[in-house]
């Protein structure tokens, strides 16, 4: 075993003296600029290429996703004289934001839908409320997505009825991928949309919100009252655009071997993978385990092999079962199908 183990997901740990010779690289073969307040340089082409592949009329370059979900969901609400904020109840913005849109903006949450699946347009259909906030894909539910044609029909419905509709694309990359669309189609209908480069683009951070130029002015002004307007953000930028270039092809080879793996696990018995098979690239595996009993094994399984499995277990919704999260990026290509299934046979033994 070397230094770190090979790791079944995500990407490879980049060391940062390396992350920013990178940077440096691409600084210099771009020519990058710097923006003063979001203001010009590099910075201002880099919001309008992406927003353009989104199909939107201008972009908004943030530190976070999170930061840009609040942006999000002040304007639409405060536009509409509403204070309540239509969600899934396993969105990420509920379950590890903090709850900013109920404590920050004071929005209160009207829940839709059910635990076990994304939102279907019979269960929007009556929603009233100053923006419905919908998460493609559902990462809490490992990586789900509604079917093509209900994910077109909720945003048929959203301009029906005038509901602004604002899309969580934290991996709409991943989604557009699993879908074979183009980001634009995955868009059309949405009022607005948040990106992340530090989710499968893998960049240190950054994150761009996206719609008409009237939202994106709204969303400018509402940068600074959350103390968020950055003097020079180009060393925020630049690493995103070099991983987003580096990346954003490669979803849909990382969606077709997490339907291979999926193949290969399935056949264990010990285990159930949701969804199966994957929608994106990636998917949970549960365990009728303790998360403490899971975390233990693991590690053994570490030690033993240099393979790391799971970066974390979440408790299952019954009492002594866990869930771990697999997502495949760069780093799982260091690991054929067989020495992950004798991995995950060591994995089960250990607990048992």
């Amino acid at each position: 075993m070397g230094d770190r183990p090979r790791r079944l997901s995500w990407h490879h740990p980049i060391d940062p003296a390396d992350r920013l010779r990178q940077a440096s690289a691409y600084a210099e073969r771009n020519a990058v600029g710097s923006d003063r307040y979001g203001e010009g340089g590099f910075l201002a082409g880099f919001e309008a290429k992406i927003a353009r592949e989104l199909g939107m009329e201008a972009g908004l370059f943030l530190a976070t996703g999170g930061l840009a979900q609040l942006i999000a969901a002040r304007v639409w609400c405060e536009s509409r004289g509403r204070s309540n904020l239509a969600l899934h109840p396993r969105s990420h913005i509920a379950l590890r934001e903090g709850r900013g849109f109920e404590r920050v903006n004071r929005l209160s949450p009207l829940w839709l839908g059910d635990e076990s699946r994304p939102l279907t347009l019979e269960q929007i259909a009556d929603c009233d409320a100053g923006c419905l906030l919908y998460e493609l894909p559902l990462r809490s539910l490992g990586g789900a997505l509604p079917s093509w044609e209900e994910w077109r029909a909720i945003q048929e419905w959203a301009q029906a009825s005038a509901t602004p509709l604002h899309l969580d694309g934290a991996r709409i990359w991943e989604a557009a991928a699993a879908y074979r669309r183009e980001v634009a189609e995955l868009c059309q209908g949405t009022s607005s949309v948040y990106v992340s480069f530090y989710k499968g683009i893998g960049s240190t951070t950054g994150a761009l919100l996206a719609g008409s130029r009237e939202f994106i002015a709204a969303a400018r002004e509402w940068q600074p009252r959350f103390g968020a307007r950055i003097v020079e953000a180009y060393p925020l930028a630049v690493p995103a655009a070099q991983c987003y270039e580096q990346r954003r092809h490669l979803f849909a080879s990382y969606h077709a071997r997490a339907i291979r793996l999926a193949e290969v696990l399935g056949k264990l018995g010990e285990i159930r993978l949701f969804p199966d098979p994957p929608h994106t690239n990636m998917f949970h595996v549960y365990f009728q385990v303790a998360p403490e009993r899971m975390s233990i094994a693991r590690d053994r399984v570490a030690e033993s092999t240099g393979i790391w499995l799971f970066d974390f277990f979440a408790p299952g919704l019954d009492l002594g079962t866990c869930y771990g999260e697999v997502v495949i990026g760069d780093a799982s290509s260091d690991l054929s199908d067989q020495e992950i299934e004798d991995s995950f046979l060591d994995l089960i033994r250990y607990t048992t």
